[in-house]
């Protein structure tokens, strides 16, 4: 299966336009983008040095027989190459692989799940690009780069696909600088059809129940949200919940039990509130979210605004859906920030998009691997042997580094061979 998945990949690498231009090439395009492509697959930034050593002892290497690359092209002329590749072209790339999800896994309520956040994977004060956004702090500016992800949600299990990034920089002709925000709305405009056809719940934190996303996600067929609305930043919402008469506001209350733990979820309703005091300010549903535990003690509390028609039979799972938005903190971004993807370390930035182009393969990275934990056996044995990602990695980096495979499934049963436990003849 992962060889399925390794040659999606390689296709769209080989669809993808050239932009090199001369005659002077000495490696495929494709070529080049997939040896980009495998450092971020093994997070190995030594994985192509070790393929050099391998090819001039047996005139082979891994590089050509688990990711189909036959030269081995240098790490500047990678840089090179992908640092004239836009972004845009590798959207296709995360469609294809999503399509290989069953989505069918993934329904909540009617629908699907995704969450939206941002997430910055750059800084400095002495490096950028033009596709840098600037702050100006004590008089020094910094240079960095975000992006949005939208991820798909599982409504029971850890996880968080990502999707293709929609990158937060500034356009072309364009003094003001882009955001989050404007970036979201960038995505869902292009995805209107797929939200509309999937039955789209989007979620997301306080920063995206604004009036002008929320208006435009209303206009969708089929598309609904779920998003935070903090006091703070929502006084004129507040300000009109508080006039509500106790009779209008809806309460309820549900109890779980988990062995000797008890839960006890309060859920306060308020239909038609206006989002803000503009005239064509759209009207939501907001909702207040308390839990506690069996001794009383708060452990749990947030507000959100929807556009669900929230009754007492749905609230506990509309409520349940608005708390899975942290899901895209906790099984994405915190893993490739910290456990082995190092999404925040500089491995180049070019002048144009490499940057850019090095996140997507990251995340890209991060996607086959769960999709090869989901659809190969042998794959999710061997993840089932390591704790840490951090240790995987380096294992299968060391084989890699002294031994040819013929294939993936090969590879796969050497590593979880030598990883079981032994005990000693002696």
């Amino acid at each position: 299966m992962i060889e399925a998945l390794i040659e999606t990949v390689r296709k769209r690498f080989d669809g993808m336009g050239d932009p090199r231009k001369g005659k002077n090439i000495s490696h495929s395009f494709g070529d080049v983008c997939m040896a980009g492509y495998s450092v971020f697959h093994l997070q190995s930034p030594s994985f192509l040095a070790h393929q050099e050593r391998l090819q001039k002892k047996f005139s082979s290497h891994n590089g050509a027989t688990l990711f189909g690359f036959k030269e081995i092209p240098s790490d500047n002329q990678i840089r090179n190459v992908l640092d004239q590749v836009d972004p845009e072209d590798l959207k296709g790339l995360f469609e294809d692989l999503h399509a290989k999800v069953d989505l069918s896994s993934f329904k909540a309520e009617e629908g699907l799940m995704v969450a939206l956040d941002g997430v910055y994977f750059f800084s400095s004060e002495k490096i950028s690009c033009q596709c840098c956004l600037k702050r100006d702090h004590d008089g020094k500016v910094r240079h960095y780069h975000a992006m949005l992800v939208p991820a798909l949600i599982h409504p029971e299990q850890k996880c968080a696909l990502p999707m293709a990034p929609e990158f937060i920089q500034n356009a072309d002709g364009t003094e003001k600088q882009d955001c989050e925000l404007n970036s979201a709305k960038r995505w869902c405009a292009s995805q209107k059809e797929w939200l509309s056809q999937n039955k789209v719940t989007l979620l997301g934190d306080d920063l995206f129940s604004r009036g002008p996303i929320v208006t435009q996600l209303m206009s969708y067929p089929n598309v609904r949200f779920i998003f935070v609305a903090k006091e703070t930043s929502h006084s004129y919402l507040y300000q009109w919940i508080r006039g509500y008469e106790p009779v209008d506001i809806e309460s309820y209350k549900t109890t779980e039990t988990e062995g000797q733990k008890k839960r006890i979820y309060t859920y306060k309703v308020y239909h038609k509130v206006p989002l803000n005091g503009d005239l064509k300010s759209p009207e939501v549903t907001y909702f207040e979210m308390e839990v506690v535990d069996g001794k009383g003690k708060r452990i749990y509390f947030n507000t959100f605004v929807t556009n669900h028609q929230v009754t007492a039979k749905n609230i506990h799972k509309i409520a349940g859906m608005g708390r899975n938005r942290w899901r895209i903190e906790n099984e994405a971004f915190n893993i490739l920030k910290t456990k082995g993807y190092n999404l925040q370390h500089n491995f180049g930035h070019g002048k144009k998009h490499l940057s850019n182009v090095l996140a997507c393969f990251n995340l890209l990275a991060f996607l086959i691997h769960h999709l090869s934990e989901v659809l190969c056996e042998t794959y999710r044995k061997l993840r089932a042997c390591y704790g840490a990602r951090v240790r995987f990695f380096q294992d299968i980096s060391f084989a890699l580094s002294f031994q040819i495979f013929p294939s993936w499934d090969t590879f796969l049963l050497f590593i979880l061979d030598i990883s079981q436990p032994r005990k000693s003849s002696n």
